[in-house]
């Protein structure tokens, strides 16, 4: 959550000339309502299935992907994406809650600050364990990321 997903992925498909594939708005379309409504009405766990279903259907598209910040804590979905050009945001904790301190759209941001760590701990090594790079989001605008993306993986 907060890395720059999104507004990353929005500038690499923009230099690639290739279409975003945002997972949180394609479940958003399929489900018809918000992720917020989903965990609140539906459950995470839900969510969670739900997400892994839509992550694997973007296996049909070409395009850039860019996923939700929990669909890494699934097994299944781990190894379904170890094959894949993952790329890990790398972005300290203290950046990700300044970038957040504001959001009520994220469910799982509305905890106290102790279980948000826990949570950012918990999923950092899931990201390096899938990842073919790893780029540090601290210095750099969004555009340049990607160039530096597009570097790494060989455009």
């Amino acid at each position: 959550m907060g890395s720059g997903k999104t507004t990353v992925g929005k500038a690499l498909a923009e230099l690639k000339q290739q279409p975003l594939i945002d997972l949180d708005q394609l479940i958003e379309q399929q489900e018809k309502k918000p992720i917020t409504a989903i965990f609140k009405d539906d459950g995470e766990a839900y969510f969670r299935q739900v997400e892994h279903d839509a992550l694997i259907q973007t296996f049909e598209y070409e395009g850039i992907v860019s996923t939700g910040g929990g669909v890494i804590e699934r097994a299944d979905n781990r190894a379904w994406l170890t094959d894949k050009q993952v790329v890990f945001l790398e972005t300290p904790w203290s950046m990700i809650v300044e970038r957040l301190k504001h959001d009520k759209t994220r469910p799982l941001w509305q905890q106290g600050l102790a279980e948000k760590e826990h949570l950012f701990n918990r999923r950092q090594p899931f990201y390096e364990e899938v990842s073919r790079c790893v780029i540090d989001t601290r210095i750099s605008t969004p555009t340049e990321l990607a160039k530096r993306i597009m570097t790494q993986l060989g455009r």
